[in-house]
């Protein structure tokens, strides 16, 4: 799945599943994702990515790289 989240955009998500999510957000972006093996998002400016398996046999690589403030946390 493929995400472009900017400005205040809001992208909730935790209940479609997708092998993998790449892509970029920019500005005070949020988004909430469920994957399994491949997380690959840029982040820019205040955006938060939080991110959860849908099966705990699921191990995702993980690349978000973050600049200014942005956080990228899983979902307990």
């Amino acid at each position: 799945m493929e995400i472009d989240l900017s400005g205040a955009s809001t992208l909730k998500a935790p209940y479609l599943s997708a092998e993998s999510v790449y892509g970029e957000m920019s500005g005070a972006s949020n988004a909430d994702v469920t994957i399994c093996s491949q997380l690959n998002v840029d982040l820019s400016g205040a955006s938060t990515l939080t991110y959860g398996t849908y099966s705990d046999e699921c191990h995702p690589n993980i690349n978000c790289p973050a600049s200014g403030g942005s956080t990228v946390r899983p979902r307990f």
